[in-house]
């Protein structure tokens, strides 16, 4: 997702299974994750699979819902993900702020204009390190 380019990307999907194989941050601000809830972010997944070639691109969007330090940071999808929810890692140093303008996902053709966060995480098989983006 990108507000001058597209980027490649499959079907965003809900699964969150990785979520378990992430690393969380150990410092939790409470303040910081208050100021998430409401926010509009931008998701993406690089799914590393198993194998070389094994990639996915994920892509989805929505308003933070809830921010815990034990449960996540769970966000209402929006847009074709529309009723469903996805939970990110309680990492807050993972959300950053989005640059204003118009992202496009490629994987939809949905355009978001102006969210406030980015999130990008890299999901792993488990047994190997996964790497916030």
């Amino acid at each position: 997702m990108s507000k001058t380019e597209d980027q490649s990307g499959d079907d965003a999907r809900q699964d969150a299974d990785w979520a378990d194989q992430v690393s969380t941050n150990p410092s939790w601000d409470q303040d910081i994750a208050d100021d998430l809830i409401g926010a509009i972010v931008l998701v993406g997944i690089t799914d590393a699979g198993l194998g070389d070639d094994a990639v996915e691109q994920l892509e989805m969007w929505g308003m933070v819902e809830s921010a815990d330090p034990e449960t996540g940071i769970e966000i209402e999808l929006h847009g074709e993900l529309a009723g469903e929810s996805f939970v990110c890692p309680p990492d807050l140093e993972a959300f950053w702020p989005a640059e204003p303008g118009v992202y496009t996902l490629d994987s939809t053709g949905e355009q978001i204009a102006d969210p406030d966060y980015m999130t990008s995480w890299t999901a792993v098989p488990a047994g190997q390190d996964a790497v916030r983006g």
